[in-house]
């Protein structure tokens, strides 16, 4: 089971992709359903989506998670999932921290924990990202 934490790009964008794409079952902190419903176009996934009392408990039912949150709150719940042996992997957004010295902090964290992550770095896949490269 796969949680996600983030009710903004977390949901229209991650939820859909994965329950389509990956085939995976969705676990959702309760504070998102207001948003989830808000969504029209998200009904047809609600049957792939188990609803908890709020993000520690949704993080307590996944092995992987994505973190659709802005740096300044990802770094915290980088730890937390990191302090968990039931998660294995984490999905993450770009930048991991605030500033950049925070960001190479969280990155040995993540490193060291031995856990398996991706950053979501997709400006290579655009037209002037591959213009730079």
């Amino acid at each position: 089971m796969l949680a996600i934490l983030g009710s903004g790009f977390g949901l229209y964008g991650y939820l859909p992709a994965l329950i389509v794409g990956c085939e995976q079952r969705i676990v959702l902190p309760e504070r998102c359903r207001a948003h989830f419903v808000e969504r029209p176009e998200l009904k047809y996934f609600s049957d792939n989506i188990q609803w908890e009392q709020d993000e520690i408990t949704a993080l307590g039912c996944a092995d992987a998670v994505v973190l659709a949150l802005r740096p300044t709150v990802q770094r915290e719940w980088i730890s937390r999932c990191l302090e968990r042996m039931n998660i294995d992997r984490l999905l993450l957004e770009k930048p991991l921290a605030q500033s950049p010295e925070t960001a190479a902090r969280v990155f040995d964290d993540l490193i060291n924990a031995g856990r398996i992550f991706r950053i979501g770095y997709t400006f290579r896949f655009t037209g002037w990202g591959k213009q730079v490269l």
